[in-house]
């Protein structure tokens, strides 16, 4: 198996659990954001993954760094 193709199914695995964490409200949003971009998805990934499942109504709070 390529490395590719094994950090696509380890990433999709990532977001459908993370999704169903979500949805079931285990975890938050951000983390679930979060989780997904550690998993190397990217956020215009996880925002259509978000509208799809009609979970887009939760906007992530802006985060202001020092």
């Amino acid at each position: 198996m390529l490395e590719e193709e094994f950090h696509w199914k380890l990433s999709s695995q990532v977001l459908s659990l993370g999704l169903e964490a979500y949805r079931r409200e285990v975890i938050s949003r951000r983390k679930f954001v979060e989780l997904a971009k550690e998993a190397g998805i990217e956020g215009s990934t996880i925002d259509e993954v978000l509208t799809d499942a009609g979970l887009d109504d939760d906007p992530v709070p802006a985060q202001v760094t020092d």
